[in-house]
């Protein structure tokens, strides 16, 4: 393993976004930085690479949604964003499903208009099926959203996502599962929304100007030696004197 030939005050363990905010406030602070990242680019989860001309998001899609403006404005700070609502269609069959579940969604299935159609839907679904104590994820579902919006929108995505059947998950999982009562449909609420212009590996690599980043680097391989190397450490969220 190469040495360190300067020293640094602060070891900073993954180049994702919360490291990458860390690192160059540190910086701003002034503290000289070390950044190890495992994989042999930057970016954590958020990394993406362009491919014919599509900024592709290597591990899932990620919407940068914030209801401060004091975040908007330090990200932008960073990378220019291009305005980005994220909306969600469920296909059933031929029919088109609204999600996340709103009045768009119980119009959708029960053809009704009025919100306070929803919460009558709920309690005439909740009186043929309700789980005062409910012992897994299904059990759970139909007690927020009742039989038949569970049966036809939730059972067959969330076992095909975990792989597993619906009764063998948790109640935790699902527990705050929203309803809006409205008919806005967009998947996030918040003010502000969007996607960085030139990808979050370029906005991630502006934030990491002037600070030394080694890739291809395990922390956990040789966290003894890592540790040594600094006067203060920065881990998986804990700062640590």
């Amino acid at each position: 393993m190469a040495e360190i030939t300067h020293g640094f005050d602060l070891l900073i363990v993954g180049s994702g976004l919360y490291g990458a905010v860390i690192a160059h406030e540190a910086k701003e602070y002034g503290l000289k930085c070390l950044v190890l990242e495992r994989r042999q680019q930057v970016g954590g989860n958020v990394r993406d690479e362009w491919t014919d001309g599509i900024c592709v998001h290597q591990y899932g899609a990620h919407i940068f949604h914030t209801y401060s403006e004091e975040v908007w404005n330090y990200v932008n700070h960073f990378a220019k964003f291009v305005p980005y609502h994220h909306t969600v269609m469920a296909r059933v069959g031929k029919r088109m499903y609204h999600l996340p579940f709103s009045l768009q969604t119980f119009y959708d299935v029960f053809g009704i208009t009025n919100p306070h159609e929803i919460d009558e839907v709920l309690r005439k679904e909740r009186e043929r099926e309700y789980y005062p104590n409910p012992l897994n994820l299904e059990q759970q579902a139909v007690n927020l959203v009742g039989r038949t919006v569970y049966d036809l929108l939730v059972r067959g995505y969330t076992e095909k996502q975990w792989g597993c059947r619906a009764t063998d998950l948790a109640p935790d999982i699902i527990r705050r599962l929203p309803i809006r009562q409205t008919w806005q449909c967009g998947y996030f609420d918040d003010r502000y929304q969007g996607l960085p212009l030139q990808g979050y590996s370029a906005m991630i690599q502006e934030m990491l100007k002037g600070i030394d980043v080694r890739t291809g680097v395990n922390f956990v391989d040789d966290i003894d030696y890592w540790l040594c190397q600094a006067k203060r450490y920065y881990i998986q969220g804990w700062l640590t004197n």
